[in-house]
């Protein structure tokens, strides 16, 4: 399927003004490849620099956790 908007829970950014975003960060090894990305709006992309945590999970959706480890829904 094709995204549409940002992935981040709640949030209806439209993908066309989303970016490629690193689960695992670029610096800490992550791939460059779709399954290690995810389409996120700036604000939520730059939003992992504060302790907020992306994983791709075995059936290909993306969690989402805050600083504290709760996840997001």
């Amino acid at each position: 399927a094709v995204v549409q908007r940002c992935q981040w829970p709640g949030c209806d950014r439209w993908a066309r003004t989303s970016q490629a975003d690193h689960l695992e960060p670029h610096a800490d090894g992550g791939a460059s490849d779709p399954h290690n990305c995810g389409i996120h709006c700036g604000h939520h992309n730059n939003i992992k620099n504060e302790g907020y945590t992306t994983v791709r999970q075995p059936d290909g959706d993306i969690a989402y956790y805050r600083p504290d480890g709760t996840p997001i829904t």
